[in-house]
């Protein structure tokens, strides 16, 4: 399914059409793009702006085309409730990837930046940079004697945001900005916060062996038509259709958010109105999705019970 963001009713054919027609049907700008919380699909990625894609921004996304980069997406003011408005992609991402409300607009953050490829002559022997400043690479070094690697980092980084008290503590902070890191000068509590960090990362990109260790069931018949979005807290179930149903999922899984979506019933209810039949692949990734809440939901608490107390020393 190609995905597009659209930003000028009633023009933005008009600009895919042309942006179509100059660069001809190349396989090579089919891309993944992570559409909401793993939901990856495929679009036409030419870069241009009012292109197939109105907004491509292609100074942020051009560095998501290579297989080894991965960053934060992120909101930068929120008008949910609770803050919870982070997750990974190793994809160019849409606007709306982490939340569809209008004030909570997303923001892609690489690792690492990659040379503009399009000069040869400047870029010839320039390598990727992490996308660090270096004022903040001196900030850590004062605090641990050293600078960890831009992947520990930021595995440190997504470890921190993903505690419940770092977030209840500075939810009025988390609505009007971006998320401050708070660093540490204890080595052992970076790189234990580090290490969890980079679970969570394997299990939102969908890369962990957890994944496969399946909690719950799917019991219907071939049609898997979804038809409906309805959960029974008393049963554990979902049900898609009078008689097709997800049954194992406890209740905190189910009404577990990323950002404004709940991440379960969102997922469902997006193939309910393009009106698709679940694949057997679409019911083991459901079911993957599952096992990586129920995960997160876990390592989120072992986060907190690791962190002595905020302010981190």
């Amino acid at each position: 399914m190609l995905s597009r963001q659209i930003l000028y009713c009633g023009e933005q054919l008009p600009f895919a059409q042309d942006d179509l027609r100059k660069t001809g049907i190349n396989n090579k700008l089919i891309v993944p793009i992570i559409y909401r919380p793993f939901d990856l699909r495929y679009t036409y990625y030419t870069g241009k702006s009012r292109g197939f894609i109105c907004m491509p921004r292609n100074e942020v996304m051009k560095n998501m085309l290579k297989s080894d980069n991965f960053g934060f997406h992120l909101c930068r003011q929120t008008v949910s409730d609770s803050w919870q408005h982070i997750m990974i992609s190793s994809n160019i991402t849409d606007d709306s990837y982490v939340s569809n409300k209008s004030r909570e607009r997303g923001y892609l953050l690489p690792l690492y930046i990659y040379p503009d490829t399009e000069n040869q002559q400047t870029n010839l022997f320039e390598e990727k940079t992490a996308n660090l400043s270096p004022k903040f690479l001196t900030a850590i070094k004062e605090k641990l004697g050293y600078i960890p690697t831009p992947e520990n980092i930021f595995y440190y980084a997504y470890a921190v945001f993903h505690s419940p008290t770092y977030r209840q503590r500075y939810a009025e902070f988390l609505k009007i900005d971006f998320p401050l890191l708070p660093l540490t000068k204890n080595d052992k509590l970076f790189i234990t916060l580090a290490s969890k960090g980079e679970t969570l990362v394997n299990l939102h990109l969908m890369k962990s062996d957890q994944l496969n260790n399946l909690i719950t069931q799917y019991q219907g018949d071939k049609e898997n038509q979804v038809i409906q979005v309805k959960y029974s807290p008393q049963k554990q179930q979902v049900s898609i259709n009078k008689n097709c149903h997800f049954i194992g999922i406890p209740e905190s899984i189910w009404e577990f958010k990323i950002g404004g979506y709940q991440v379960l019933d969102k997922w469902l209810k997006d193939r309910k109105k393009a009106k698709r039949k679940l694949s057997p692949d679409d019911i083991i990734h459901y079911q993957k999705i599952v096992v990586a809440l129920q995960n997160t939901i876990e390592i989120m608490q072992e986060i907190d019970t690791i962190i002595p107390n905020f302010p981190i020393e």
